[in-house]
């Protein structure tokens, strides 16, 4: 029963989103493209922007560039008796707005940071050839339907990064014009494991190749030197509040971004 009533929850929850999509995209309001996980949710939490904020957390690249707007989207009332972790519904019905942002006004700006290319899978439903994405510990691997419905695709492979990049970037510009982009990069000195932070060079690298390409494009790095392990879990991408404080203040330094801030 409750699961029954966070799903219900989470549908109204989506329902409510698609209103104030249609609101943006009737009234021309003034709104934010983001894509972003933690590190990015706690930064525009901090921020407190004033216009809505329109977020698909595990929207990777490919999302916005493979997905068309006849293409289906994730069932999630398919998906959700497969999740191990239950807070990652809401953001699967996050994936079922990526097709629909190309069709509002421009945003004022876009704002993305490295997790979903850096460790988020792709997983196809056989069948139906619609797919979602999400960590491969968010998902019950266990369940005995699983393997009959879903392939596990996997992660974005590495060499495909930039052109991915390249192909949203590009899709942005077509559609919005030169808007401002922000990039913020996920610190990877408290990861051990070596296909990520390898994983996280080749994104640094590719972002440095492209962002003179699409300017204004802001690239954000913290300064390792302050980066530690959150206070509360070791996680290697929670960070301590030096970390956030770090970002946070190179975006209030931005030129364009006082303007957005509430008073």
């Amino acid at each position: 029963m409750k699961n029954i009533i966070f799903f219900i929850r989470c549908n109204l929850s989506f329902m409510y989103k698609l209103v104030t999509l249609c609101s943006i995209k009737y009234f021309r309001r003034e709104w934010v493209l983001s894509r972003v996980a933690c590190l990015g949710n706690d930064v525009l939490k901090e921020l407190e922007i004033k216009i809505p904020v329109i977020n698909i957390q595990k929207g990777r690249s490919d999302i916005f560039t493979d997905w068309s707007s006849n293409r289906p989207t994730p069932k999630v009332s398919c998906i959700q008796k497969f999740m191990a972790r239950k807070d990652i519904i809401p953001l699967l019905f996050q994936q079922k707005l990526a097709n629909r942002i190309f069709e509002l006004n421009k945003p004022e700006f876009v704002i993305l940071d490295s997790y979903s290319e850096l460790t988020d899978q792709k997983f196809m439903h056989t069948l139906e050839q619609w797919s979602f994405y999400a960590n491969y510990g968010d998902v019950n691997f266990n369940h005995p339907k699983i393997w009959s419905q879903f392939d596990c695709v996997g992660l974005m492979p590495k060499e495909l990064i930039e052109d991915s990049y390249s192909r949203l970037f590009t899709k942005i510009r077509e559609n919005f014009g030169c808007i401002p982009i922000i990039f913020i990069h996920y610190p990877k000195n408290l990861e051990n494991r070596a296909k990520f932070i390898d994983r996280a060079d080749s994104i640094s690298a590719s972002i440095l190749k492209l962002k003179e390409r699409f300017e204004p494009f802001y690239n954000i790095h913290v300064d390792e030197n302050i980066v530690e392990h959150h206070q509360c879990d070791d996680f290697p991408y929670h960070y301590n509040k030096k970390t956030y404080n770090n970002i946070i203040l190179q975006i209030l330094k931005l030129d364009f971004f006082d303007k957005y801030l509430k008073k």
